[in-house]
């Protein structure tokens, strides 16, 4: 789901390079300027495509539902319904770039507590909010009515660790009780991968170091019996292909290659149509680290390079939805909750291409406003 954010880039680069750093405050990234060596003016790309991103993701879930119990054409096309899945791949490699990317811009050594203080403060409260609305939710009997939900459970859920989940007619999944948290475990690992060499290495080394942990702890999962399946889940090469990005924005590789914008666009338009291309497959799901996870690398790629012009309602409006990003992820979860079970109560009935547009489209908006009036006041009450 993030889906993480760069909080600071300090005032220099590698190599003794002076760089003056601000802060965007609509967006939580901050932003290097270079004077010598060519970096990123702006992540504003990043950004853009972190809300675009959310919003595939809320698409997808919908198509689900209309597909089960409507008549859409295009969530019956194909897979075209599972397409917007991919949003969460190009989340774990922006997670992957923006980390590695803010660490080695700084001019000194980050710590290992700031940086985990950090991921906390940017993760876990709003996951817990809206982990526990859904503990209400279910407690009230509105929401959730066939889950077994038990202490274990809950704390579990809450700490990221691995879950198992039953209901009361005897299905079995492995998300957290908020479904979405599945993929915070994904960003959880990474976090813990990067803290690793931190400790050990410091905050300069995390490009190569932090694919090799990866690597090592996927290595060590495999043989040890019971180890939780994700830990060596092939998703975790798209925060590894991120951290690459990371490392050649920071030393100002990318922004040195000539034809950039030429470069940029090519990327975003063979990232985009592969991305679409895969509604032809008869089960993208099973490939997604070649079918999505790679197009979602090109996307980043293209999208590092791209500067969008401010001032224009489109690109502003854009930026705002991807600092909204999580918000809209997490929050949209909620809501999905009381239209599957509209549907399931007979409303809906028919339900097509129109209905699912416009229940995305508000679906979007309501939960964007998750940011201005709850995530962002409340990460800035946190010491």
């Amino acid at each position: 789901m993030q889906h993480a954010l760069c909080h600071a880039i300090g005032s220099g680069l590698p190599g003794g390079t002076c760089m003056r750093a601000e802060t965007m405050e609509t967006t939580g990234i901050t932003i290097a300027r270079s004077q010598g060596r060519a970096v990123p003016r702006q992540l504003d790309g990043i950004q853009i495509l972190r809300g675009i991103a959310a919003s595939i993701v809320v698409f997808h879930h919908y198509c689900q539902m209309v597909q089960a119990h409507g008549r859409s054409t295009l969530a019956s096309f194909r897979s075209f319904t599972w397409v917007g899945a991919s949003g969460v791949d190009i989340f774990f490699c922006i997670s992957g770039f923006v980390i590695v990317y803010s660490l080695l811009a700084r001019p000194q050594e980050v710590g290992w507590r700031s940086f985990v203080v950090a991921r906390i403060k940017r993760i876990v409260p709003l996951y817990w909010l809206f982990t526990l609305v859904i503990v209400a939710l279910w407690a009230s009997g509105r929401a959730m009515k066939t889950l077994v939900l038990t202490p274990d459970l809950l704390l579990r859920s809450l700490l990221l660790l691995p879950v198992t989940k039953i209901a009361t007619d005897g299905r079995v999944n492995h998300h957290p009780i908020l479904d979405q948290g599945w993929t915070l475990q994904y960003e959880a690992l990474f976090y813990v991968a990067c803290t690793l060499v931190i400790v050990l290495l410091g905050s300069r080394r995390v490009f190569p170091w932090t694919p090799v942990a990866v690597a090592a702890v996927a290595v060590l999962a495999v043989l040890l019996p019971g180890a939780p399946p994700y830990l060596h889940d092939p998703l975790m090469l798209e925060f590894v292909g991120g951290t690459l990005l990371g490392w050649l924005a920071a030393t100002g590789r990318l922004h040195a290659l000539p034809a950039r914008r030429a470069i940029a666009w090519g990327c975003i338009l063979l990232g985009a149509g592969a991305l679409m291309a895969t509604s032809l497959l008869s089960d993208p799901v099973e490939l997604r680290v070649l079918v999505w996870g790679v197009p979602g690398f090109l996307l980043v790629l293209g999208c590092i390079l791209v500067e969008p012009r401010r001032g224009g309602r489109i690109v502003d409006g854009a930026i705002f939805l991807g600092a909204a990003s999580y918000s809209i992820y997490l929050a949209h979860g909620v809501i999905t909750l009381f239209v599957n079970a509209a549907f399931k109560a007979g409303h809906f009935r028919g339900a097509g291409d129109g209905f699912l547009i416009i229940a995305t489209v508000l679906t979007i908006a309501a939960s964007a406003m998750v940011y201005p009036l709850i995530e962002r006041p409340l990460t800035r009450r946190l010491p």
